[in-house]
């Protein structure tokens, strides 16, 4: 959190609760500010950043794991499309799970014009359980 905090200044802030409920906070957003809930192994709570430099709370939050990724040799990312999976891994010792909103289709193409490519597994459909293996195929002429 602190590095996080020291990455966003004033723009950061978060709350602890006692209990994440449904429907996470994304849906009650306030203008020009990220939500992004989380668990760790002692609490849970949401992190408030305003006047987001990037449009997706995903591009917010990647931004910030990739630099904090750069500096720590033993820290690895798992991403999961999973609820209950976050909640289980994120109350783990030395993890934190965050739980982000799902991408818009509406806001696709706008989201990759005001930011740029999206960030990492961002494009991914469907549930954890659900996944499929996809195969690219190209045809190779002489």
């Amino acid at each position: 959190m602190k590095s996080f905090y020291e990455k966003q200044g004033s723009q950061f802030a978060y709350t602890a609760v006692s209990t994440l409920q449904e429907p996470h906070p994304h849906s009650t957003a306030q203008p020009n500010t990220h939500l992004i809930p989380f668990v760790a192994q002692n609490m849970q709570g949401i992190i408030s950043v305003h006047n987001p430099k990037l449009h997706l709370e995903v591009a917010t939050l990647q931004s910030f794991l990739d630099d904090y990724m750069k500096g720590s040799k033993s820290a690895k990312i798992d991403y999961v499309h999973d609820k209950d999976v976050v909640a289980e891994l994120g109350a783990k010792p030395n993890n934190i799970g965050f739980y982000l909103p799902a991408i818009s289709k509406h806001d696709f193409f706008r989201t990759i014009i005001v930011d740029g490519a999206l960030p990492s597994k961002t494009f991914s459909m469907g549930k954890a359980d659900e996944k499929r293996f996809y195969l690219e195929c190209r045809k190779i002429t002489s």
